[in-house]
């Protein structure tokens, strides 16, 4: 750290301030991609990097471990969603019976969820990437390393044979291409 002044009325003194500032720009940077790396490589061992944790999930030790009766409700939900002719209808059905939100206790400030779902709450958690077990940074998908609740073989496999299988659009297909047999449980 300088402590030296300097007189920035003078060209010396201006090349000074800019060479010090060039250098403050430069460590920032370096600084910043590092961060960046790390942040990378951490996700791709599958650790858990922050953010709202998803229904069906708790962290421990950095990774998502399932909570068995969350994990369920997931399911359920799913299940409830190919089985439904719309989301509404199945909103409906889910206020109904008090099916809410997970709620985020947060350190700072007031929890958050804990509310009936709406449409948008509803597809995010069906679209999740994480219930698939893939953990997406800067929209590269990378394969998760997250306890499934399902001690059932989820072969790439058997993923394959059941998308082959199963050729729908939107998110009804993603979500049947994974319920289409007993190894390709969710969670």
């Amino acid at each position: 750290m300088v402590t030296q002044a300097f007189n920035t009325t003078t060209s010396m003194g201006r090349l000074t301030l800019n060479v010090l500032l060039s250098f403050a720009q430069f460590e920032r940077e370096v600084t910043g991609k590092r961060i960046r790396d790390k942040i990378v490589a951490s996700k791709k061992k599958g650790l858990w990097m922050g953010g709202p944790v998803p229904l069906g999930y708790e962290v421990v030790d950095r990774k998502l471990i399932p909570v068995p009766e969350e994990a369920e409700r997931v399911r359920t939900i799913m299940r409830r969603y190919i089985a439904s002719r719309s989301a509404n209808e199945l909103i409906t059905e889910l206020e109904t019976e008090g099916i809410r939100t997970k709620v985020q206790k947060r350190t700072s400030g007031p929890h958050r969820g804990g509310i009936p779902f709406r449409q948008g709450s509803l597809f995010h958690l069906l679209k999740n990437p994480i219930y698939h077990g893939k953990i997406v940074h800067k929209g590269r998908s990378m394969t998760a390393s997250t306890k499934r609740s399902s001690t059932r073989n989820s072969g790439t496999r058997c993923r394959s044979d059941c998308r082959r299988r199963h050729r729908l659009a939107g998110v009804r297909g993603m979500i049947r291409s994974h319920h289409c047999c007993g190894a390709c449980s969710l969670l």
